[in-house]
């Protein structure tokens, strides 16, 4: 969806970003720019998932070099979720590094992406 489609429920419009990034490629070899794959039902279905795992996160999205990271107490099911979230992020956002670790009694999820996601890092994972 780009910023100038409406929005009947009133949500927060998300960017579709069309820079492309040099190594950026799909698990089905077509090159890959800076946009997100999804339909924009299925943008606004990924940004509710986004939004109720952050929900459970301890401490907001914070931002880190390249993009953000937001902080959950250890849980295995979260860690679950989350781990699941990045197989589907690889299917339409393959230029996004997002990582789950384990820090302490945390588990961290970062999302990172070249200089042209930004934006839409911002839109997807800050509430």
């Amino acid at each position: 969806m780009t910023a100038d489609q409406s929005n009947p429920e009133g949500e927060r419009d998300l960017p579709v970003l069309d820079a492309h990034h040099d190594d950026g490629a799909r698990s089905d070899g077509a090159a890959c720019g800076v946009a997100c794959g999804l339909s924009p039902a299925g943008l606004r279905e990924r940004k509710a998932l986004i939004d109720r795992l952050l929900a459970q996160a301890t401490t907001a999205p914070a931002p880190v070099s390249g993009g953000v990271q937001a902080r959950f107490g250890h849980n295995a099911a979260i860690a679950q979720e989350l781990r699941a979230l990045i197989a589907l992020e690889a299917e339409c956002c393959a230029f996004l590094s997002i990582t789950v670790t384990r820090q302490d009694d945390l588990v961290v999820l970062d999302i990172t992406g070249p200089p042209d996601a930004q934006s839409l890092i911002d839109a997807l994972f800050t509430p």
